[in-house]
């Protein structure tokens, strides 16, 4: 996965506490890494093997829990999923815990996630 663009529109640094899959059933996320936007060509989404190490900046990756994300800077949360029974799993879309100066934020986007014996939907 990874469809999670984290833009810091803020004055402040932002600092990523945790990264989780609320309701997760028959599924597990394996770490979960900031990654820099690719500017000049593809963005990370569905169709990257994982961990997709074809892309230009995977390299350059770093662990979501305790980034810290500047002023101005635009980063993609990346992780992959595992099915953890032989049944289809699914999830609630990821939810990121972040502070920012003196508060804490929590961040829910709003999808669900699937996954099946052959595919993530």
């Amino acid at each position: 996965m990874g469809l999670f663009d984290l833009a810091n529109h803020g004055t402040a640094p932002v600092t990523v506490r945790s990264v989780s899959l609320p309701g997760a059933h028959g599924m597990a996320m394996t770490t979960a890494f900031l990654v820099p936007m690719n500017n000049n060509g593809p963005q990370l989404g569905f169709g990257f093997a994982y961990p997709p190490v074809t892309y230009p900046f995977w390299a350059d990756r770093v662990p979501a829990s305790g980034a810290t994300i500047q002023p101005g800077q635009d980063l993609t949360l990346v992780f992959g999923v595992t099915r953890t029974t032989d049944a289809n799993g699914h999830s609630n879309g990821p939810m990121i815990v972040y502070t920012s100066g003196r508060s804490s934020y929590t961040l829910r986007e709003k999808i669900s996630l699937g996954l099946s014996r052959t595919a993530c939907f």
